[in-house]
C-alpha cells in the first residue's frame, strides 16, 4: 500500500527494545540514525508512555500510532470493532502513515525552528 501510494517512509520493526540495544553502534546507526531520529515518530501496539525510548524528537508523540491514540480504555466488542476503535486497522495506520509523510516539511520546520530559539 505504501508503495501503491506513493509514500516516501521507513519502517522499522523492533520487537524487543532491550535485544536492539545490544546491538553494536555501527549497526544502530545505519538503522536509525541522526537524521531518522529527527524525521521519526513509532507505531506501537503497547501504550505511547511505554515508547520513551523512540521518542527522538518534540514532534515524534503527535504523530504516533498507538491504540491509546485518545489516552481512553477501549469499549471492547468484536475484534474488528475494538482494532478500529484503537485506530489499528491498516486503513487507520494508512491515515496516520500519510499525515506524517504530507506533514514533513512543517515537522522538519518546527524542529529547526526550536533548535534556533535554543541557539540564541
Amino acid at each position: 500500500m505504501l508503495k501503491e501510494k506513493n509514500l516516501n517512509v521507513r519502517l522499522v520493526c523492533v520487537t524487543s527494545y532491550e535485544l536492539f540495544a545490544l546491538q553494536n553502534a555501527a549497526y544502530l546507526e545505519s538503522i536509525v540514525g541522526p537524521a531518522d531520529r529527527a524525521d521519526s515518530t513509532f507505531i506501537t501496539t503497547h501504550a505511547r508512555r511505554l515508547m520513551g525510548e523512540w521518542v527522538f524528537n518534540s514532534d515524534a508523540e503527535k504523530y504516533a500510532l498507538s491504540s491509546d491514540w485518545d489516552d481512553r480504555w477501549r469499549s471492547g466488542g468484536a475484534l474488528d470493532e475494538v482494532l478500529d476503535e484503537a485506530h489499528m486497522t491498516p486503513e487507520w495506520i494508512l491515515k496516520g502513515v500519510q499525515r506524517f509523510v504530507g506533514e514533513r516539511d512543517q515537522r522538519l520546520a518546527d524542529l529547526i525552528h526550536d533548535i534556533d530559539i535554543a541557539l540564541q
